[in-house]
């Protein structure tokens, strides 16, 4: 038994094959610092297995549903599980049904809700009949990591449908997309009328360039506004962009996406440093997330009522400038919005309706931050 200074450094036991923490600790220097007790290797058991548990303490019936009257979110419902959550975050581990590698209390796949005393037991039981078969531990982590060649982990931004409606840019391309066709069926009906004369073939033509023109453009747009994961991919080469411009990204890497269980949408960085990944996906996360108390806002709607909201990363809140080459950077995809500056009368009012509205739409605006191990072909 020791404390977390003892586990945290200058203690050395690599036979140590079970470390179970009873500990406050989230952070996650020293919540590895305190794991690396066990997980090192022995070299008088070569195939050594470890188990690490992870004590939560749960509020009993009554004190959760007092709890959730008062308004507090689920995952804080227990400080412990809350701690959980974040110390979970910084660890990659695998999957219990053994297909992936990634961080998060998501791939701990039988700690889910009810927290009713039946099902805690029932969660514990299977923790304990999972502990005790340490040989499909080690043989799901050697074909976990068999099947990725050149592996590499993606810090992702995933977000759900909500939070990536195109609003009003996709409505201003379908409808200058519609008026471009209805102009070139009258331009092919007004040819087709008799008493037609050489000056309408000039007219026709050039009519027939214009709307060709106005497809490729509009039409571009319509398709990268079609599917939310089309237009999250969208948004993330836009960032990338971006941050080139920058100087912030240097190295070769392309933006990737992907779809997972129907609702989130996850985009990362391929290639590049582990720094320039978590700068790609810090920046997209924070453009996406609810109005808070950001220093600059892009609204979407002119005067007292703006229709939409988006958040400038920290990266560019430091001056108006900044702030606005990131305006003009996103405007080709995500369409005309205006800087808004929320530390003066008139932009606090505008924060205090964003943050208002993020709070009614809380339940449908999801997002959050997972990093998972990709193979060189995903």
């Amino acid at each position: 038994m020791g404390t977390k200074s003892l586990l945290g450094e200058g203690w050395d036991a690599p036979c140590v094959n079970s470390l179970i923490l009873a500990s406050f600790v989230g952070s996650y220097v020293l919540g590895n610092q305190m794991r690396g007790r066990a997980i090192r290797t022995f070299e008088k058991n070569p195939d050594k297995v470890s188990n690490i548990w992870h004590l939560v303490c749960l509020p009993g019936e009554e004190e959760r549903k007092e709890k959730q009257l008062t308004g507090v979110p689920g995952s804080e419902l227990s400080e412990d599980f809350h701690t959980l959550e974040r110390r979970m975050d910084g660890i990659l581990g695998l999957s219990y049904d053994g297909s992936t590698i990634e961080n998060g209390t998501e791939r701990l796949t039988i700690i889910k809700p009810p927290y009713t005393r039946k099902h805690i037991t029932e969660i514990n039981g299977e923790m304990a009949a999972r502990s005790a078969d340490r040989k499909k531990v080690a043989r799901q982590w050697t074909e976990a990591v068999s099947i990725y060649e050149k592996m590499d982990t993606a810090d992702q931004c995933a977000a759900g449908k909500e939070a990536l409606k195109p609003g009003m840019a996709f409505i201003n391309a379908l409808a200058v997309q519609l008026l471009l066709i209805a102009m070139k069926v009258l331009n092919i009906l007004s040819n087709l009328s008799p008493g037609s004369f050489s000056g309408r073939i000039l007219l026709f033509w050039i009519l027939t360039a214009a709307a060709a023109l106005g497809t490729v453009f509009f039409g571009g747009r319509i398709l990268r506004f079609l599917t939310p994961q089309r237009y999250f991919g969208a948004i993330g080469k836009r960032m990338l962009i971006i941050l080139r411009n920058a100087g912030e990204i240097t190295s070769e890497c392309v933006v990737k996406t992907e779809e997972g269980d129907g609702y989130l949408f996850a985009a990362w960085l391929k290639g590049g440093t582990d720094r320039e990944k978590t700068v790609f996906a810090d920046a997209l996360s924070q453009m996406l997330s609810p109005v808070d108390n950001q220093r600059y806002l892009l609204c979407q709607g002119r005067g007292k009522f703006p229709r939409h909201f988006y958040c400038v990363p920290q990266l560019f809140s430091g001056s108006k400038e900044k702030a606005e080459a990131f305006r003009k950077g996103m405007e080709p995809c995500i369409g005309k919005y205006r800087l808004v500056y929320t530390r003066n009368p008139e932009g606090r009012k505008i924060l205090l309706k964003g943050r208002a509205r993020a709070f009614a739409n809380r339940n449908d605006r999801r997002l959050c931050r997972r990093k998972k191990v990709k193979g060189a072909l995903e």
